[in-house]
């Protein structure tokens, strides 16, 4: 890839334009950008990643139509064919360059991002949009599992408590005896015997 700077009135209204030169991808920027974007200023330094992008994306294609003195990035057909415009290819691939999306989640406004990355107040607006998205669709994401949680939870089975008898096991002495009909079961234990009836004598030896 070859990188030239050359004085602003070479290319007329082209901040930067991007080409094929006998097979090898060729940027060349205004010296205004090119000092602009060593400062950092934002929107210089979006305007070459911008162009970077055309020459990964779309530099074997030919000449690219580059970005004009002073245009925004969006364009009328990156907002109706976004996915077949070059442009807004060359616009998202700046933006993936140049911002730190994990970073960017951090940040509380288009401001703190644009201060951040040094980008254009116009890219940092889209990047901005983009984190808020992520935030809600996450806190989303979260909301749904929390609501599938308590439902599968309500739909299991709750294991009862069992009803214990007023008398101790014979075998561990404790007073977990479950009524079984006319036998009885140990909670405890696992002793099973026959239900003491009141009054009957085998009931005092439970």
């Amino acid at each position: 890839m070859i990188y030239e700077v050359v004085d602003d009135h070479i290319l007329d209204d082209k901040d930067a334009t991007t080409e094929l030169v006998n097979g090898a991808v060729k940027i060349t920027a205004k010296r205004s950008v090119d000092q602009k974007a060593s400062w950092g200023d934002g929107r210089a330094r979006m305007t070459l990643a911008h162009e970077l992008g055309h020459g990964v994306m779309h530099a074997t294609e030919g000449v690219i139509d580059n970005r004009v003195t002073g245009i925004g990035g969006t364009t009328e057909i990156s907002k109706t064919r976004a996915s077949e415009s070059a442009e807004h290819q060359a616009k998202v691939f700046a933006s993936e360059f140049l911002i730190d999306f994990e970073r960017a989640l951090e940040l509380e406004s288009p401001e703190d991002i644009s201060m951040e990355f040094l980008i254009s107040s116009e890219a940092a607006e889209i990047c901005f949009e983009r984190v808020q998205s992520q935030i809600e669709r996450t806190a989303a994401v979260a909301r749904v599992k929390t609501l599938n949680d308590e439902f599968q939870k309500s739909m299991r089975p709750h294991r009862r408590k069992p009803s214990f008898l007023d008398i101790p096991c014979v075998a561990c002495k404790e007073a977990t005896l479950i009524p079984l009909g006319i036998k009885v079961l140990c909670d405890s234990c696992g002793y099973v015997g026959d239900h003491p009836q009141s009054g009957d004598p085998s009931s005092d030896a439970c």
